[in-house]
């Protein structure tokens, strides 16, 4: 119908056209887009922790923890879990805070959007330099306890120390360091991860109940997700496994380096790079888990 000359002319003129509209689109746009992009980010970040919160929830419904420090590992982590549910909702709230004052009050959204942005930022100093000095409170009871123990074990030809069991020591006190435990899940939910990561927490057979009252080994089987049987050790482990992917994630996002207190320990590097996979060529033993997979836990647990 046209000729080549004038559907080129149409077509230059139609490409304009869509950048002027696209131009206005997104001026009209920019007081609401943020707000949009929080409300939606903070909407999958609850689904994917709640997703991940029921499902530790469902898992730890058929399996018996040790009392000490494997129930207080446990239930910090699993604390932290729930609050990062609710730094979902929170998000949500701050977006559509954003896209109300967008509506409403046009004219203030931008300064309304720096002044939330400056109040978060003030809230998330004070809670890290918070958890700065509870951790720095922790270590210094800690190495006042090795030094003890340190001083109370003997040492073999070769200089190996050699704990000692009697009575007397924090080590042979149960209450004494569930108590000393607790005020580190207390002071930063990064104690338990790395206890827990590490592996210096123990085996699966030192943080669950797996013997009876009789001396038996436990038998007992539960329901999993796709409708079989497993045994209560295999439900631990897939316990202790969805807290440790959750663990490594928080703790690549927690703003903290782990380091040694001696540059040249390198066996305490290890095990630190062991818990958090931050080593340059050493992985963690178990991989973040990822978002899509907490949402398909979230929906078959």
């Amino acid at each position: 119908r046209y000729d080549l000359a004038t559907a080129r002319r149409l077509g230059e003129i139609l490409k304009k056209a869509c950048v002027v509209a696209v131009d206005y689109i997104m001026k009209n746009a920019i007081p609401y887009l943020g707000g949009a992009i929080d409300l939606g980010t903070g909407l999958f970040r609850t689904i994917s922790e709640a997703g991940t919160r029921l499902a530790a929830w469902n898992d730890r419904r058929h399996i018996r923890l040790q009392a000490g420090h494997p129930e207080e590992l446990a239930n910090a982590i699993e604390h932290q879990m729930s609050l990062g549910v609710l730094g979902g909702v929170a998000d949500m709230l701050k977006g559509a805070s954003k896209v109300a004052v967008g509506v409403f009050l046009p004219g203030l959204g931008s300064l309304v959007s720096a002044v939330m942005s400056g109040i978060e930022w003030l809230v998330r100093l004070v809670s890290r330099l918070g958890e700065y000095f509870g951790i720095q409170q922790f270590l210094q009871t800690a190495r006042r306890h090795y030094g003890a123990e340190k001083a109370r074990a003997t040492r073999d030809a070769k200089g190996v120390y050699e704990p000692n069991t009697a009575a007397g020591g924090i080590i042979n006190d149960t209450t004494a360091f569930t108590k000393f435990f607790k005020d580190g899940c207390k002071a930063s939910p990064l104690i338990p991860m790395l206890t827990l990561n590490s592996g210096l927490g123990g085996s699966l057979m030192t943080m669950l109940q797996l013997f009876e009252a009789d001396g038996s080994q436990s038998a007992r089987a539960t329901r999993n997700v796709t409708g079989g049987e497993t045994r209560e050790f295999d439900r631990g482990d897939m316990y202790f496994t969805r807290l440790k992917r959750w663990s490594v994630e928080y703790m690549r996002k927690s703003g903290f380096k782990f380091l040694p207190a001696d540059a040249k320990d390198v066996v305490m590097a290890g095990y630190l790079a062991h818990a958090t996979g931050m080593g340059k060529e050493r992985q963690s033993h178990v991989e973040a888990g990822t978002a899509m997979g907490r949402v398909g836990a979230f929906l078959t647990a």
